[in-house]
């Protein structure tokens, strides 16, 4: 199919230039917890969930003993591995689901659509190419949602038990990777319980592949832990809802989630994809896609602490509500008005170059632009020793408030320069390559290079190079950019 082939293309792309992370955990309770094992960080520089023991292990093993059993050392290689089976895996389930969802659509014009809405969000891909809680979850649950989907469209299908062991193993892997999800396979099967949708047999086999993959996540976290019995989700429970420590960093109103997508910033896709789920859930209260959500959103809804990758689980079945709704919607006009069926397809296709032009860049860049400044070094000077030296702040993360120790094991050592003497005593010191980098507004040599009287060759800039000798309206002055120097004495 040919858009599954360009979903395909762009999970790629997002596989292959978005290096970094979406968001801080996604990289500290992750990554950093398998370098923990691996030596290359110390506990004191992990967040404070280490010592909780409250972030489930299993996707930190899976880094671990891939690296050990690969005897891999380079830790770029490490991530981009996580990457692409996060992004094959996000990529595939999503085709999956949208053909079991829209098996019944009589109308093949909005089913291509759909198709075509699935490929060209870049979102999508940018998300299912994290190796994150929220994306591995959101995957596992609809994986196990598609596979029930295809058993209730095809009745007759043979070996039922196998499948529905694999439903459970699937729910089950979720709850491991991420708590929270519990509440989309519990919506599920609480539908498929009222509408009898499940045998006694398949119930209980589908049970049993849930508590099996539960197991294996209390094995992960026996094994990370030090060899030590716990269960991470009931410490999550005590520490975070009991003890309130989710609520230290910050409670806002259930109906903030509402105004944090659509509106803070505006965001016209965000604004889309909430007037099509409240039309879906108002007009098909009872279809299995309303119970996917509902708990799901109305358990959110209700903790205090609310950030938006929260719902991220959720991000496989917007494209689905949102034509879906787009169809209806067109549908209706055109009962009322005939003539308006002539302006359905270029609706369809201006909200198309919409999601295009606002999406699919984010999919061709790193998540983060500090990860240039390791992966400079890691391709300029591999295998050689190197002074990484921050400008005004500590060159192990612009943004994040502890050391991306991860993606440094031990090979090179780092400071902090504020004075040109600083950097002076270093370059009488040190005789192996100074890559110095600054993070400040415009395009320009720092000024304590010249102070110091030496020299440096740019290595990298973000900005683009055919707009580095252009400084239209003076944009370079209003905008913040990383560059990064080889310094070397005159």
């Amino acid at each position: 199919m040919l858009w599954g082939f360009i979903a395909l293309l762009v999970h790629l792309a997002a596989i292959w230039f978005t290096l970094g992370f979406m968001q801080e955990d996604e990289h500290f309770q992750i990554l950093e917890f398998a370098g923990l094992k691996l030596g290359w960080t110390q506990p004191q520089l992990l967040p404070w969930e280490f010592a909780s023991r409250i972030r489930p292990a299993l996707q930190p093993i899976m880094v671990l003993a891939t690296s050990r059993f690969f005897s891999l050392l380079n830790p770029y290689i490490i991530a981009l591995i996580f990457r692409f089976f996060a992004g094959i895996f996000g990529w595939a389930v999503s085709l999956i689901f949208i053909y079991q969802a829209s098996c019944k659509w009589e109308n093949l014009s909005a089913k291509k659509n759909l198709y075509i809405f699935n490929a060209i969000f870049g979102f999508m891909a940018f998300f299912h190419a994290r190796f994150s809680s929220e994306n591995m979850a959101g995957s596992f649950c609809f994986l196990g949602l598609s596979i029930l989907l295809m058993l209730w469209n095809n009745p007759n299908f043979k070996r039922q038990g196998v499948w529905f062991f694999l439903i459970g193993l699937a729910f089950g892997l979720a709850t491991d990777c991420r708590i929270q999800t519990l509440f989309i396979p519990l919506g599920i099967i609480i539908w498929g319980l009222i509408n009898r949708k499940f045998t006694p047999g398949g119930f209980l086999v589908l049970t049993l592949g849930g508590l099996m993959a539960i197991g294996v996540g209390i094995y992960a976290d026996y094994i990370f832990y030090d060899h030590t019995w716990i269960f991470t989700a009931y410490n999550y429970f005590q520490v975070n809802m009991i003890q309130g420590k989710a609520a230290a960093f910050g409670v806002l109103p259930w109906y903030w989630y509402f105004i944090g997508l659509g509106f803070v910033p505006f965001n016209p896709i965000g604004i889309i994809l909430i007037v099509s789920f409240l039309y879906f859930i108002i007009r098909y209260p009872r279809s299995i896609f309303t119970w996917v959500c509902v708990p799901f959103l109305l358990v959110h809804f209700i903790i205090g602490h609310k950030e938006l990758r929260f719902l991220y689980p959720l991000v496989d079945c917007c494209p689905f509500f949102i034509m879906f709704a787009m169809e209806d919607g067109i549908n209706y006009l055109k009962a009322l008005r005939p003539k308006f069926g002539s302006y359905h397809q270029k609706i369809i296709n201006s909200l198309f170059l919409i999601i295009a032009l606002t999406s699919l860049p984010m999919c061709l860049k790193p998540a983060n632009l500090e990860f240039n400044i390791f992966k400079t070094v890691q391709d300029k000077y591999p295998g050689r020793k190197v002074l990484l030296l921050g400008l005004h702040q500590w060159p192990f993360g612009i943004n994040t408030p502890l050391p991306l120790m991860f993606y440094r094991p031990g090979k090179y050592p780092f400071a902090r320069l504020d004075q040109s003497s600083q950097l002076d005593s270093c370059l009488k010191a040190y005789s192996q390559p100074l890559i110095l980098y600054t993070y400040q507004k415009g395009i320009h040599q720092p000024e304590i290079i010249d102070s110091a009287h030496a020299q440096a060759k740019l290595l990298f800039c973000s900005a683009p190079e055919f707009l580095m000798k252009n400084n239209f309206n003076h944009w370079q002055e209003r905008t913040t950019v990383l560059s990064i120097y080889e310094v070397y004495r005159k």
